[in-house]
């Protein structure tokens, strides 16, 4: 700018995002305060690529492409969906923190949860159980591709950010029974289906919990703790019942991996008495 070469320029970058710079952004922060004058004069080389009139998915490509020295999961590239940052943003408006990036840990406080307790709440409550059993058998599948199912089919446009959280609320209560009837039962069995069948209750649950409130701000979950719990018991209880009859020999742990198994075991268990799980909440039945 202003002179007759090209050795030096001005560059205006807006919604810079920086790719493969962590250990180098990590140094020279640790330098900033114990290095500062060797600072100044230090020069990184970088790589501007303007995004502007690309394609869509072009800024993804160009993460994946560039990281081929680290290792990276499924999990990484979450952070670059719009969606999870859109349904972060709506949620810090209701107070409640969202955490969706590797590496900033699992949040689990009364207002806050990460990224795979909402891919889990969203597994579990979808209406067949092939994502429940993924969710179990290997999370990160659920997010290996973001332009497509099985993750678009819960993180999506539509999803609204408030039903998220009160979906991931059921899920700690059907969790919370979980492990009390681990720590209650003197049963292996009964013990081993609380363990490696907790996904697939947690489905039979959420397909049998009936509630209008969920998605709106009049939910609360303290006013179905109960219920959840009752739907779980009935839920464990009858499984448990399948198994002894169907699947006796098998080895748990592996049939609640099993596709087919699962299906067949929530089919055998049915619907859970209907006096249980009908929560009007603020809407008839009829409605």
């Amino acid at each position: 700018m202003g002179g007759n070469s090209r050795e030096a320029g001005t560059f205006e970058c807006q919604g810079v995002a920086i790719v493969n710079g962590a250990q180098t952004v990590g140094t020279i922060t640790e330098l900033s305060e114990s290095a500062a004058e060797q600072l100044a004069t230090a020069r990184v080389p970088i790589r501007i690529i303007s995004l502007e009139g690309c394609p869509p998915e072009f800024a993804n490509e160009v993460t994946r492409a560039t990281n081929t020295q680290n290792r990276l999961d499924a999990r990484n590239f979450v952070a670059l969906d719009d969606e999870q940052r859109r349904i972060r943003t709506e949620l810090l408006v209701d107070g409640i923190d969202y955490e969706y990036r590797q590496g900033e840990g699992e949040p689990s406080g009364e207002k806050s949860f990460g990224l795979v307790d909402a891919t889990v709440a969203l597994a579990c409550s979808s209406s067949s159980p092939d994502l429940s059993v993924q969710a179990k058998r290997e999370i990160s599948k659920l997010w290996e591709d973001l332009s497509r199912p099985p993750y678009k089919l819960m993180f999506n446009s539509g999803l609204s950010s408030l039903k998220l959280w009160h979906l991931v609320q059921i899920l700690r209560e059907i969790d919370k029974f979980l492990e009390v009837d681990r720590i209650s039962q003197d049963d292996a069995k009964a013990k081993s289906i609380a363990i490696n069948g907790n996904r697939l209750i947690a489905h039979i649950v959420f397909r049998n919990f009936v509630c209008y409130d969920i998605g709106t701000p009049g939910f609360d979950i303290s006013k179905h703790a109960d219920v959840i719990f009752n739907i779980a018991h009935h839920a464990t209880r009858k499984i448990y019942k399948v198994i002894d009859e169907i699947y006796v020999d098998s080895y748990l742990a592996h049939l609640f991996k099993n596709l087919s198994k699962c299906k067949d075991v929530v089919s055998r268990v049915g619907a859970i008495s209907p006096d249980l799980v009908v929560m009007k909440c603020g809407a008839s039945v009829a409605d």
